[in-house]
């Protein structure tokens, strides 16, 4: 699931642009990690945007949906498959926070750290 996401998350020859009203911003990924350090494992998506380059932001997600493992994997023929479901899910749901960034991102921010939202 981390490489498919790594897959379409950095290998963009573009960053994201959304506009709204006369605001336009633009989005760069800059990295796509797994976080193991709590008992729930994490994907943590670090992007910059190039308006406001002092900006880091970062958006976590879990990197297992909620539930029993075991169950949940009896509805596919494969855990790739599985995976490939899941790596469709989370990409939507991450590029549509991304593509609403100029209602999902605060305004301001914080230079030097992660701007979680």
């Amino acid at each position: 699931m981390l490489e498919g996401l790594r897959s379409y998350f950095l290998n963009r020859d573009e960053p994201y642009r959304s506009v709204h009203g006369n605001v336009e911003q633009c989005v760069r990924v800059e990295s796509v990690d797994l976080d193991v350090s709590g008992e729930d494992h994490e994907i943590v998506i670090l992007m910059r945007d190039l308006k406001r380059p002092e900006c880091v932001f970062g958006r976590r997600q879990p990197a297992v949906e909620p539930g029993d493992f075991e169950e949940t994997l009896r509805h596919f023929d494969s855990l790739r498959d599985a995976a490939e479901i899941c790596v469709t899910i989370s990409w939507a749901g991450i590029e549509g926070d991304i593509q609403a960034i100029g209602y999902g991102l605060p305004k301001e921010c914080t230079p030097g750290v992660i701007n979680w939202f």
